[in-house]
């Protein structure tokens, strides 16, 4: 049986029902060279046909920069396929997800008053350099059925 951990996340390569890996790029049709021969109807066949289920819980925490043993804070929920990242409206700052314990470079802004999904199931979040006034978060993890 094929084991999708082996495999990079942002690889491309994906694992169909019999356990035999493909290139997400080949199934589309672009990674033959001549366009075209992949059956792209039925991957977005598949795709639609993903359920979505939330994990029930939806958590809050304080994402603080003076607490050195827990900043940036991480969010890794127990069979998260996904986390969906809320910055409450009464933050005066965004915040900043990344899918790296140091990742400012490469990290995502989440403004107040909004809400981004991030396909990872470990997520780090900052503040922006230079912001001392801790901020709300709010998340929820969502895993597919």
């Amino acid at each position: 049986m094929a084991d999708i951990e082996k495999y990079a996340p942002k690889s491309g390569r994906v694992i169909a029902e019999d356990g035999s890996i493909h290139n997400i790029v080949d199934l589309l049709g672009g990674g033959n060279g001549g366009g075209g021969g992949g059956d792209t109807q039925a991957i977005v066949d598949a795709v639609n046909s993903l359920k979505i289920e939330g994990i029930p819980e939806i958590l809050t925490g304080q994402v603080d920069p003076g607490d050195e043993g827990d900043y940036p804070k991480m969010i890794a929920p127990s069979g998260a396929a996904a986390i969906k990242i809320q910055a409450p409206s009464t933050n005066t700052e965004p915040l900043m997800v990344s899918d790296q314990q140091n990742g400012m470079f490469g990290a995502w802004e989440v403004a107040p008053g909004t809400s981004e999904e991030f396909f990872y199931d470990t997520v780090y979040v900052s503040l922006v350099d230079g912001i001392t006034d801790p901020q709300q978060v709010t998340f929820k993890a969502v895993r597919y059925k």
